[in-house]
């Protein structure tokens, strides 16, 4: 009798176990890494098979948005007294361009290219999307072009609210959308 409810404990803490695993799994933590890495494109912004997986934060410069993407998969926290200050920092990583008039034919407004560096930085209430689709480089450029999108989300969060979050809210923030 003791021999069976040993097993019978064995059996339900593997399935807890099991089941605990897979539902860790299901989301993915979010990999720190040096400023380097952040700028690699395969290495922090895109999903296997090319596929773009960021945030979009849409600055306004008059009547035009301006694009600046955030890494829904790696985030840099060297050098840095929090994670707000290294996304702020790092907001131009990798510049983006909509010569394809992507952005602007789902938003409904004129998108100006990130590309200059006089345009405006995000501001606190800018609002966040989470993106997916294609990324293009540009060809001898140090700029990428958008080139489909496959989902485009309001994450009902500002960018302030994004630059307050800890790395705990940040990873369970990104989960929601990987």
């Amino acid at each position: 009798m003791r021999k069976a409810r040993s097993h019978f404990r064995l059996g339900v803490l593997g399935l807890v176990g099991l089941l605990l695993s897979s539902c860790a799994s299901h989301g993915r933590d979010l990999s720190v890494v040096d400023e380097q890495t952040y700028k690699n494109p395969s290495a922090c912004w895109l999903e296997s098979g090319n596929e773009l997986r960021a945030f979009l934060v849409l600055a306004k410069d008059g009547r035009e948005l301006v694009p600046y993407l955030v890494s829904a998969k790696c985030v840099v926290m060297a050098k840095y007294n929090n994670l707000g200050e290294s996304t702020y920092d790092l907001i131009s990583a990798l510049r983006v361009s909509d010569d394809y008039h992507v952005l602007q034919a789902r938003l409904g407004h004129i998108v100006a290219d990130n590309v200059r560096t006089d345009l405006p930085a995000p501001e606190k209430n800018d609002l966040v999307y989470f993106v997916r689709g294609s990324l293009v480089h540009q060809a001898g450029k140090r700029y990428y072009n958008i080139g489909q999108i496959k989902e485009l989300k309001y994450t009902r969060v500002s960018f302030g609210k994004l630059l307050s979050m800890s790395l705990h809210e940040r990873t369970e923030f990104s989960r929601k959308f990987m």
